[in-house]
């Protein structure tokens, strides 16, 4: 077929124009992109492409998911309505609850979940206890679609984030290798170690010292980082998933730096933390503090009744549980067995998921709850691994009829060897 001159004219103008598009395009992208990233037009095109539908639906709180966040949809879509969720959320059952609208609503909703971030405070009214998890017949992941709700906040409405929220994620993670005023182990850079200790965020001097010098009577030598390193759990259960990471990147570096790889660890969250991160758990020793202890503690005389809060968020790690026990047992204390709710191993103590910093009275009420149920039970002490539930738990303690003594098994084992008695093989404290 012949073409006229005006139609090869048009053709090759359309073919100067492609080729000149084309151009602009690498140039643009060169200035943006690595000389080795100029592999295709094709790629360049398709991460042009990408960039503009972020852009263009950035506005509607729309961002990308990540691999594990795309696997969790689907398993909420198996959700039954069954109802057997609601009855046991221990923040639907209290008074400072109102306004959540529980589990089997907030899976329910879950296809709005991007543009909900803006207005919904439904995941940081969770106390990510996961009683509703246990109640479920599906099995559906109601903690997941939290932890993705969450991040949704932080990611495309952090304006709709509750302030006490923010300023937890801001000033938590800087108290993590805090040194205690009085006492304490001494940093890595002074004193090398057997084990580098890594305390929770909100961990106070008493807890911190308490449970070095315990170690330390037990013959295991042990430091801090002492440079301010935190292992990002605290960002990674509030939903800050970038500053999460970045935490990764600098504990690691700490602990290259000085050919430290055998982590201990007491607080739920950093433990949890440390172990299922695939970085961490591909360069690192991680150890429980209470594993440690039950390999030294000598048996000690049979002592008051004791009540142990197992941390809900080391649900996964059944076997710390028993644990804590057998050093409970070993130094002397009589458990007792409170009536928690449900099909749990314990009692939501208010602290968990940071709510109680978004709604105190919230916190507050769950924890008496708990003390009320070791009292029913003749608990003379109230013991946990958890600083920060010691803590809390504790002052509500001080209320009238508040509750037993609580602290934490640390703690309560060198009171109970006495001051200056030895707690190493072959010692046997006095009551």
């Amino acid at each position: 077929m012949k073409l006229d001159r005006r139609r090869a004219a048009a053709l090759f103008r359309l073919a100067l124009t492609f080729v000149a598009h084309l151009a602009s395009r690498v140039w643009r992208r060169a200035r943006r992109l690595p000389l080795w990233r100029h592999v295709g037009l094709g790629s360049l095109q398709a991460a042009d492409g990408q960039a503009a539908f972020e852009t263009y639906y950035r506005p509607d709180g729309i961002y990308g998911l990540a691999a594990a966040e795309r696997a969790l949809l689907p398993r909420l879509g198996e959700c039954v309505q069954c109802g057997l969720c609601d009855p046991v959320c221990p923040v639907l059952q209290s008074p400072a609850g109102r306004g959540f609208v529980g589990p089997q609503r907030l899976v329910a909703a879950s296809g709005r979940l991007l543009p909900a971030a803006r207005v919904w405070l439904d995941a940081f009214l969770c106390v990510r206890c996961r009683a509703c998890e246990a109640a479920c017949p599906q099995a559906v992941p109601v903690d997941g679609l939290v932890s993705l709700m969450r991040r949704a906040s932080f990611e495309s409405a952090p304006e709709a984030v509750p302030s006490p929220i923010r300023t937890h994620v801001e000033t938590a993670p800087a108290a993590a290798s805090r040194r205690p005023e009085k006492g304490g182990p001494p940093t890595i850079a002074e004193r090398p170690a057997d084990y580098v200790l890594v305390f929770g965020c909100e961990a106070d001097d008493e807890a911190r010292a308490g449970e070095a010098a315990l170690l330390e009577r037990l013959g295991i030598s042990v430091a801090t980082i002492g440079d301010g390193a935190c292992c990002g759990a605290v960002e990674a259960s509030c939903g800050v998933v970038g500053g999460a990471e970045g935490r990764v990147d600098a504990l690691l570096a700490a602990l290259r730096g000085r050919g430290a790889f055998q982590v201990a660890t007491s607080d739920p969250r950093c433990y949890v933390r440390l172990k299922t991160h695939p970085r961490y758990r591909a360069e690192l020793q991680v150890y429980h503090v209470l594993e440690l202890v039950l390999d030294r503690l000598s048996p000690m005389v049979e002592g008051p009744r004791v009540a142990y809060h197992d941390p809900l968020e080391l649900r996964d790690f059944p076997g710390l549980a028993e644990v804590a026990r057998d050093v409970i047992k070993r130094a002397g204390g009589r458990l007792v067995a409170p009536a928690w709710p449900g099909r749990l191993e314990a009692r939501c103590a208010g602290t968990e998921g940071a709510t109680f910093r978004f709604v105190p009275e919230l916190g507050r009420d769950l924890g008496r709850r708990c003390l009320q149920d070791a009292r029913a039970a003749g608990a003379e002490f109230l013991l946990t691994t958890d600083a920060l539930a010691r803590a809390h738990l504790a002052g509500l303690a001080k209320e009238k009829g508040g509750g037993p003594a609580v602290h934490t098994v640390a703690e309560w084992i060198l009171r109970r060897a006495g001051a200056g008695a030895g707690a190493g093989r072959g010692t046997e404290a006095a009551t």
